[in-house]
């Protein structure tokens, strides 16, 4: 089976984030892929933003093998926030393919 992480670096800006998390929610991910969704929150300091990254973290969706927030500390900025990402990634989902998405971004049907 084949696996993909999807690493998504987050400061602040809830509406987009929402967007594209609900879009790889809805998204026809072929049966043989194994999913595996990384937001890093790069210190956002909106309250929407950090609320609804938790609720999003909290449920539960059975379409989706694994799902992870990773919450900083302070703001690494853009690639600091990847590569937080990519660590993570490499250490828990080594064997996965990995695409890296902008907040405000969203996946279409059957694009992975």
């Amino acid at each position: 089976m084949a696996e993909v992480s999807i690493i998504v670096p987050v400061f602040n800006h809830w509406i987009y984030t929402e967007r594209l998390l609900e879009s790889i929610e809805e998204a026809e991910i072929r049966k043989d892929i194994k999913l595996h969704i990384c937001v890093v929150d790069n210190h956002s300091d909106e309250d929407a933003t950090k609320e609804g990254l938790k609720k999003w973290y909290e449920s539960t969706n059975p379409h989706r093998d694994f799902r992870q927030l990773l919450p900083l500390a302070e703001n690494k900025g853009y690639t600091g926030g990847v590569n937080v990402g990519l660590r993570f990634v490499k250490e828990n989902w080594s064997d996965s393919d990995i695409l890296i998405l902008n907040n405000d971004m969203e996946l279409f049907e059957g694009c992975i």
